[in-house]
């Protein structure tokens, strides 16, 4: 497996299991469990930690010719995943300063 790859993945699986609680109730009860026996401050730290050594891991095994097209894609899932977000958080603030 090319070691770009092997990042990548790292990357994905850590920041899935973190954006997958805005959709998913039974992962952020997980999350939340896991946050509540190590503490938020060592959930950051670790999550920055791995984060950081995974781009880092990517950008050393990174070769436009080979990877181009996945860092595009990667950029436009991450894109779409948060935009029903960011258009449930207006329509919610919109509701709130209606009401007020």
């Amino acid at each position: 497996m090319d070691n770009f790859y092997l990042f990548l993945l790292i990357y994905a699986l850590s920041n899935g299991f973190t954006m997958s609680r805005h959709y998913c109730s039974y992962l952020r009860n997980l999350r939340e469990k896991i946050i509540e026996k190590i503490t938020y401050g060592w959930w950051i730290a670790i999550h920055i930690v791995v984060d950081i050594g995974s781009i880092i891991g990517m950008m050393i095994w990174y070769n436009n010719d080979k990877h181009f097209w996945v860092v595009v894609a990667g950029l436009v899932f991450m894109i779409l995943w948060y935009i029903p977000l960011y258009l449930k958080k207006r329509k919610n603030d919109n509701n709130i300063s209606k009401r007020t």
